[in-house]
């Protein structure tokens, strides 16, 4: 079970029923997750939905009033990928949730005129399917999930460009449900394989590379699209795992790139990238650097060790390095190694796909004993970086000196956390350390990985003798 659905059938049951309706009402009316709602005569399962949702305890038959604020911010601290109460009743009611003054906004007349030359498109192009006409119909009327991203255009532009930007995602609808029906032909030499990457397609229909990025509305209009285009071919594409990433609304990168390709568009392939290194004891000692592009063509073999210690920052996946070369070089081999070795991996900040996805692929391919061993910066987005690899190989992760011990022996030499992770760490439990974070909130500070650098060394030269059967 994914966790889109692990949230519908968590907050799908008789014990929210009640309040998530009230919860809708008072969104519309006060267009925000303001304001509180009151519910009366609780019963038993709405006492153990709510209570144990909210951390409080309810006593049936009690009168309980809730806060739309605190709702959200416990909603946003879940592994579920909806964060806030509108992708909440997206995720459960298949549309928008739009508020009074968004509901009057749809009849007027400027929203109407941006639609206009879509609709000739629509009606000019024969290629114009059935289901690019339905969206656009559903779309104008605040029925799919793109809604929000065009009205956040149209209040901000004039007609004119709303309607130019509507109408270029029309064609690449057009283009794409092209690529999906298998009309146009593969052996086309700007078509290869019945897909296109995605800056090409921008550049064919708007002259602009970037213009469908993901960071651009336009770009977020399309996605939500076909995601839908997705859905509706029943295509298997990948679900978020409850892992974030802040590319789109939370969603992960691994489910954008298979909604693209489901639709018969390809990926940046090359720009991530993952950095690697196999400590083989008689070769010499340099990292491999791989693309995507590579990660995903390599052989099952390719994938084998023995476990994964996973790094941060460059900087320290550099100096594990230095060490294993110092090493090499005082030590006396007895010209045997482990038959499996373990692979020092580095993801350079958050974790491409390509990181992801090669230490998907080794957890996959080297058996039950393989672990990853993880060490990240004791900040808000180490420690959610954490989380997500936890969160995505359960019963594999395992902390590597990234837990409260290794954090309050190095503490007091780092720089002052930002309130807003203080607040965040202080609603958290992790499920590595329950205490890690309760002990961040207090002490307030930053730990980096270079700080706790020995520990680190002492730990992979370690690791080095054992499987490197050193004498001595």
């Amino acid at each position: 079970m994914n966790r889109e659905e692990e949230a519908r059938r968590y907050f799908g049951g008789e014990g929210f029923r009640r309040l998530l309706a009230e919860i809708w009402k008072k969104y519309r009316s006060l267009a925000g997750a303001r304001g509180t709602v009151k519910l009366e005569k609780l019963t038993q399962e709405e006492c153990d939905a709510i209570g144990g949702f909210l951390s409080l305890y309810l006593r049936c038959g009690e009168t309980r009033t809730v806060k739309l604020a605190t709702f959200e911010r416990e909603l946003a601290s879940t592994p579920f990928p909806c964060k806030t109460i509108p992708e909440l009743y997206f995720l459960l009611n298949g549309k928008p949730l739009l508020t009074r003054s968004e509901l009057s906004e749809l009849q007027e007349k400027g929203w109407t005129a941006i639609f206009k030359p879509a609709w000739q498109l629509a009606e000019d192009l024969t290629e114009c399917s059935a289901w690019v006409r339905d969206w656009l119909d559903r779309l104008q009327n605040g029925e799919v999930q793109g809604y929000r991203t065009l009205r956040e255009l149209y209040r901000s532009n004039t007609e004119e460009a709303v309607a130019g930007q509507l109408c270029s995602v029309m064609k690449a609808l057009m283009e794409t449900d092209a690529l999906v029906s298998d009309r146009r032909n593969s052996d086309a030499e700007d078509w290869p394989f019945g897909m296109v990457r995605l800056p090409i397609l921008a550049a064919r229909i708007t002259g602009d590379s970037h213009a469908f990025d993901l960071k651009q509305p336009s770009g977020r209009l399309l996605w939500y699209a076909l995601r839908e285009r997705a859905a509706l071919e029943r295509t298997n594409y990948a679900t978020s795992d409850g892992v974030e990433d802040i590319t789109l609304n939370g969603i992960d990168t691994q489910v954008i790139r298979d909604v693209y390709r489901a639709c018969g568009i390809r990926d940046d392939d090359l720009s991530s990238l993952v950095y690697i290194y196999v400590p083989r004891p008689q070769e010499e000692v340099h990292p491999t650097v791989l693309t995507l592009r590579q990660v995903e063509r390599l052989s099952k073999e390719a994938f084998t060790y023995s476990d994964l210690y996973v790094v941060e920052n460059p900087s320290v996946f550099s100096t594990l390095l230095d060490v294993t070369v110092r090493l090499q070089e005082k030590s006396m081999f007895t010209g045997q190694t482990s038959e499996s070795l373990p692979v020092l991996v580095c993801t350079s900040g958050h974790p491409s796909l390509a990181a992801i996805l090669f230490i998907k692929g080794c957890l996959e391919a080297s058996g039950e004993s393989c672990r990853l061993r993880y060490s990240g910066d004791f900040d808000g987005k180490g420690i959610e970086m954490g989380i997500q690899l936890a969160q995505r190989f359960p019963g594999k992760y395992e902390p590597w000196r990234f837990d409260r011990a290794t954090y309050e022996q190095y503490a007091h030499r780092g720089p002052m956390l930002d309130e807003s992770d203080v607040d965040w760490l202080a609603q958290l439990q992790l499920p590595w350390d329950p205490f890690l974070a309760s002990a961040m909130s207090v002490t307030r500070h930053k730990c980096f990985q270079e700080t706790f650098i020995l520990e680190l060394i002492r730990d992979w030269r370690y690791v080095l003798q054992i499987h490197w059967k050193l004498r001595g």
